[in-house]
C-alpha cells in the first residue's frame, strides 16, 4: 500500500516504532515491579548481623582510598558518569547514550553497630547528580581538553574491562609461551583500567608499564628471547599507533553527568553477603557485592521508604505509560490501514 507523502511515511513508521517501544517498556514495567517487591520484602537489619546472601543495610560511607571524580574533581569513594553524545539528523538531532564509566575502591558502610565492606561495581545507582558538563561541538577550550580525554578513555575502558574478564577465564593448561603472553596483556589491561580509574584527569602512555611488565615478568634468563619478543611488539604497536599512545581528545557535542559515593554519607544499600576473599582482619571479613545467583544490587542516597516510593511509581509508570503508548499507537494504525 503506497501512502500519500514522505511525511505520511515517516509519521506513521515513527507510530509502528512507538508502538513497539511502548510494548518493550509495558513488559519491562513488570520486571522493574518485581525488582521493587524484592527489594520490599527485604528487611533492613544492623551491619553487625548482616548473613551470607541477601540483605538490607544502611549507613555513612568511608574508606581510606578516596579519589577526585573525573568531572568536577570532588574526593568520593566511588563515582559513576553517564555520557551521551549529540547526533544531527534531518529533524534536527538527538542525545544518545556513549557510554557509562563507573569506579572506585571498595568502601564501608557503617552503622552503630559496625561496618562492612563494599565493592559497588555492577550496581544500579541511585545517587544524587554532583555534576552536569555539556561540551559544544565547537572549537575546544582547552579546559574542555581533559574531559575529551577522559570520555576517550572511558569508551575505551568498555573493551578493555570485558578483554581482561575474558583473559581471566582462560583455560588452564596453556603452553609457557601463550601463558606468559595472556598474563602479560592481562596486567597490562589491568594497569591501564586502575590507572585511568585513579586519577581519571590524567590519561596515562600505556607503553611504559606494558615495557615495565614485560621486563618484570619476563625476566628470567630462559624467557629472555621471549622477553625481546615482547618488547619488540609493544614497541611496533605503539609506533603504528593501533592501541598505545597518547590519548586524543574525541571530537563532537557531549553531555555528562556525575553521580557519586561521598564519605560521610547515608546511603541504603540492598545486595548479596559473601566471604570477601581478600580478607584482612575483623572487619573486612564480610563484603556486599553483586551476587551470582540474585544480581539484585541497588545503593541509594535516599530513605527505605523514599527508595521504595521511587521504585514504586517508576514501575507503574513504565506499566501505564507504556501500556497506553503502545494502545493509542495500534488505534492510529488500525485507524489508517482502516481495520477498525
Amino acid at each position: 500500500m503506497l501512502w500519500s507523502s514522505s511525511s505520511d511515511d515517516n509519521f506513521y513508521g515513527g507510530i509502528f516504532v512507538g508502538f513497539f517501544l511502548g510494548v518493550i517498556t509495558f513488559f519491562r514495567g513488570f520486571r522493574a515491579y518485581r525488582r521493587y517487591r524484592l527489594i520490599a520484602d527485604v528487611p533492613q537489619i544492623p551491619i553487625r548481623s548482616v548473613p551470607m546472601g541477601l540483605v538490607k543495610v544502611r549507613g555513612k560511607a568511608g574508606g581510606e582510598q578516596v579519589i577526585n571524580s573525573p568531572v568536577s574533581h570532588i574526593s568520593c569513594l566511588f563515582y559513576k558518569v553517564d555520557i551521551q553524545k549529540w547526533s544531527s539528523d534531518s529533524h534536527g538531532g538527538n542525545w544518545s547514550h556513549y557510554a557509562t564509566d563507573a569506579d572506585g575502591a571498595n568502601f564501608y558502610l557503617e552503622d552503630a553497630t559496625g561496618k562492612v565492606l563494599v565493592d559497588a561495581h555492577g550496581c544500579d545507582y541511585d545517587l544524587q547528580e554532583t555534576s552536569k558538563r555539556e561540551l559544544s561541538s565547537s572549537a575546544n577550550a582547552e579546559t574542555d581538553v581533559e574531559l575529551r580525554r577522559y570520555i576517550f578513555s572511558a569508551g575505551s575502558r568498555r573493551f578493555t574491562r570485558f578483554a581482561e574478564r575474558m583473559i581471566s577465564r582462560a583455560p588452564a593448561g596453556l603452553d609457557r609461551e601463550k601463558s606468559a603472553k595472556l598474563q602479560l596483556l592481562a596486567q597490562s589491561l589491568h594497569a591501564f583500567n586502575q590507572g585511568t580509574a585513579t586519577n581519571p584527569g590524567h590519561m596515562p602512555n600505556l607503553l611504559q608499564p606494558m615495557l615495565a611488565i614485560a621486563s618484570q615478568q619476563l625476566n628470567d634468563p630462559q624467557h629472555e628471547q621471549e622477553r625481546q619478543a615482547a618488547l619488540q611488539h609493544l614497541t611496533e604497536l605503539q609506533s603504528s599507533g593501533q592501541l598505545l599512545g597518547d590519548f586524543e581528545p574525541v571530537e563532537g557535542r557531549f553531555r555528562l553527568n556525575e553521580y557519586c559515593i561521598l564519605p560521610g554519607y547515608e546511603y541504603e544499600l540492598t545486595g548479596t553477603c559473601i566471604e570477601n576473599p581478600a580478607c584482612t582482619g575483623l572487619h573486612d571479613r564480610n563484603l556486599i557485592t553483586k551476587g551470582t545467583n540474585d544480581p539484585t544490587f541497588l545503593i541509594s542516597w535516599r530513605s527505605e521508604k523514599g527508595l521504595e516510593s521511587s521504585l514504586r511509581n517508576k514501575a507503574a509508570l513504565m506499566i501505564f505509560g507504556g501500556g497506553a503508548a503502545a494502545v493509542v499507537c495500534l488505534a492510529i494504525l488500525l485507524a489508517k490501514f482502516k481495520l477498525f
